[in-house]
């Protein structure tokens, strides 16, 4: 699986620097038209799956779609 590749080497290039990958703060999304959870093992542990992520003042979702929130962004932009 090519996402558990690159969360082993940032995990290691991180332990080179010193750096420990934080499990409490570690979630995964899988953003698909039939979402199901992944299942990965970093650390000997299972990151927590998700069903959103919000990233500024958008909400991603595990079926593709984004959500804005027009006010918010029409405020940076006109003020």
């Amino acid at each position: 699986m090519a996402l558990l590749g690159m969360i082993e080497r940032l995990t290691e290039n991180g332990r080179y620097f010193g750096m420990e990958t934080n499990m409490v703060k570690f979630k995964v999304l899988r953003v698909s038209s039939q979402p199901s959870p992944i299942q990965i093992m970093v650390d000997q542990k299972q990151p927590e799956n998700v069903e959103f992520f919000r990233y500024l003042s958008s909400t991603i979702t595990n079926d593709a779609s984004i959500k804005f929130k027009t006010n918010l962004l029409y405020n940076v932009f006109i003020c």
